[in-house]
Parts: structure tokens; sequence; C-alpha cells
């Protein structure tokens, strides 16, 4: 019945039962569809040069928060913040601006608020300066932001929690704004079931590579894997999976996008991305390397998730430190296969090509023995470039120079 929410299918309003006795509901509607021509609009006004790349506390920064509040407003989200789409908070001497809204659930009979919220986030916030537009990084975060927050209007009616929309300010500097927000009690911790995060769904890892998204964090909760595990099949762009501390050699030390405040208050998530790519906060970060095909696909899949969680009044599981997958291992030997099949276009010494050989030959060890290491899973970032900043810079200085 939960699918039917989730992927529109034709039905009467209704509420059923499950086989694990938590209430669903059914949705009377088609589900609207996402647009990517809607999300280009949005990467097109976010990602110009005027806008020199929204650093926290510019007036660009100022006038991408306010434009978003306003895409809010339009499309008929409340204000979350005591009548206001702002949250503001300090940094440093300047002030930062989370933009927050609210589709609040009528519940499927209609007869009032629900007491549960889902929350839907992405940076709003770039490194900042006029060579570098920040276009997939992460203007592709809040183009799909947007377009879910316009679905989820349009399905008021069947929601069973709220869902709060929230574009976050001062990510690239220590992911400030998702961490006040959520310390701030902005949306109280305790009512928050599940959050969903978006950060860099537009580009390509390598450029070689097919349309792919990444979604991190199910192994924090049986439940929401269950359900990714069965939404991501035959989409046409595959949604793989990947143990989010694969990304964080220190750990929570390390983490990568604005998910970590939601783990730290043990909320369950899910961080949709498609990975560092090689023009990482680079002048090549711009427009017309954003494919809005795949992020209207990502965005796509991940209503449907949200639906699934909105619509229903199921319990959700969190797992504070979850066991590493054999399947993290699988993904990261197949990103190593596909280096060294590139070798001829990457240009590095064949020394650290030779390292890679032998991280991969460790990793396929492990498979076969069915052993997940979360040390392993850790180390393989460094072979496969994510995580060595000299490396990284090597394969870029690589591709910039046949590109």
């Amino acid at each position: 019945m939960t699918a039917a929410c989730s992927r529109g299918l034709l039905a009467f309003a209704a509420i059923a039962t499950s086989s694990t006795g938590c209430v669903t509901s059914v949705s009377p509607l088609i589900r609207p569809t996402i647009s990517a021509k809607h999300m280009q609009q949005t990467v097109s006004f976010l990602a110009t040069k005027e806008m020199r790349g929204r650093r926290v506390g510019s007036p660009e920064n100022a006038r991408a928060a306010e434009w978003i509040a306003r895409q809010f407003s339009d499309l008929g989200l409340s204000p979350a913040v005591e009548g206001s789409f702002f949250h503001e908070f300090p940094y440093g001497r300047l002030k930062g601006r989370n933009v927050a809204g609210i589709v609040e659930a009528t519940g499927v009979d209609g007869s009032g608020k629900a007491a549960e919220f889902v929350v839907v986030a992405a940076h709003l916030d770039g490194v900042g300066d006029v060579h570098r537009p920040a276009a997939d990084d992460n203007a592709s975060g809040v183009a799909a932001l947007i377009e879910i927050a316009r679905a989820v209007v349009a399905m008021r009616s069947t929601l069973r929690r709220n869902v709060v929309f929230v574009a976050f300010d001062a990510e690239e500097v220590g992911l400030v704004g998702s961490t006040r927000f959520v310390l701030d009690e902005i949306i109280l911790s305790e009512d928050t079931r599940f959050t969903i995060v978006f950060d860099m769904i537009g580009g390509k890892f390598f450029p070689w590579q097919q349309k792919t998204g990444i979604a991190m964090g199910t192994e924090h909760s049986d439940y929401i894997r269950s359900i990714v595990e069965r939404l991501r099949l035959n989409r046409a762009t595959p949604i793989e999976l990947l143990g989010t501390y694969v990304l964080e050699p220190a750990e929570p030390l390390l983490a990568r996008s604005d998910y970590r405040a939601y783990r730290k208050a043990e909320i369950p998530y899910v961080f949709f991305s498609t990975g560092t790519p090689w023009y990482y906060h680079m002048a090549q970060d711009s427009i017309d390397r954003v494919d809005f095909q795949q992020s209207e696909e990502i965005a796509t899949f991940a209503l449907d998730l949200l639906l699934e969680i909105a619509c229903n009044a199921c319990e959700i599981d969190f797992i504070k430190r979850p066991k590493p997958g054999v399947l993290d291992l699988v993904q990261l030997h197949r990103i190593l296969e596909e280096l060294l099949q590139h070798q001829t276009e990457i240009q590095l010494p064949e020394r650290k090509f030779t390292q890679i050989g032998k991280m991969k030959q460790a990793l396929a060890s492990s498979i076969a023995n069915k052993k997940a290491s979360r040390i392993l899973a850790q180390r393989g970032p460094d072979a496969d470039l994510r995580s060595r900043p000299t490396l990284r810079a090597e394969v870029s200085a690589a591709l910039f120079a046949k590109g």
C-alpha cells in the first residue's frame, strides 16, 4: 500500500494497516513529477557569475537565501521559524541564514496536523568567488530541494508526517548552518523521524562514468535500507549504496556534509550525492557540467523514498554504530578497477597505480571471504583518490590538461 503513496498509483483515498502493524496511506492522485527544466532554472540562477559563489555572509549569499524563501512561499510552504523562513546564526563577525519552510500534514482524513517531522535539506552556500560558480556544489542539491517541495505540496492530503524543507548556510566552512539548526531545535530532534540530504547530485566523479547516484546512510537503519533496496530496482539512473563511514577516515571528525548533525542526534538519514567530482571547488564546476536528467532521476528516487516515510506512521530504527558491509567493499573494488582501466587518461606515476592494484587485491580477498573490514573500507578511498588531497589534485590536473 505504501508503494502506491510513493509511486503515485491511481487509488481511492484510504487508510490501511501493513503487515508490520504500522498505518499507511494511499494517495488518490498521481504523484507529481520532478522537472529537469525547473531544476535547470534554479541552477541557472544560483550559479551565475553575478552570484559569485554564494559565500556565507556575502550579499550574493543573502540574495540566494531570499530567492529560495520566495520559492518556498510561492509553492505554499509555511515559514518554519516562528513566522519566518529565516533562521539566523552567528558565524564569526558575520551572520549565516538557513532557509526553512514546512508542508504541514493534514493526515489522510484531514483531521489535523501530524506531530512528527521529516526533513529534506541541501546547502545553499558555495566556496565563494566569481571564478567558482558552485553549480553542482550545491546549486544542484537546492534544485532538488525546491522540486521535491513542489511535489510534496501537491501530496499534502496524503501526509501523515510534516515535511520540513531547509536550505542550510555555511556548510562549506564546517557544516555550521545544519549544526546550529539542530542544536537550536528549530525542529525538535525528538520529533524528527528521518532526514534526506542532497549535496552534489548533477556531476560525475570521473568523466567516463555513466549516470549514477549514491545513497549513503542506510547502514544506520534496517527499515530505511529495506525501502531503499526495493525502490532502487530498475531505475534509469542506478542508485548505489555506500556506507557513509567509508568517506570518513577520521569518522565523525571528517563528516562530508550536513547529515552529520542528524546522525549525532541519532536520527536516520540518507545522503544523496554523485561523489566529489574531479572539478570539485574549481572554476569548472559550472552549469554546463550539470547533468539535469541525472539530477531529475535522483530527485525522483528521493521523492519516492520521502513519501514512503511521510505517508505512513511506521517506526524507524536507528543503528548507532553499524557493522561494515561487504557491499561497501564491492563498490570500492569496482571504482579501483575503473581507475586501473583508465590509466592513460589519468597519467599518474606507475607506483601509485601499483598501490591501487594492491588495494584492489585486498578488497577482493575480503569480498571472497565475506569479511567486511571498517579499516579496509576507509583505506579504500585513499587508494581511489577520494580522501587524499595530493592524489586528488594530481588527478584533477591530469584531467584538466586533457579537457
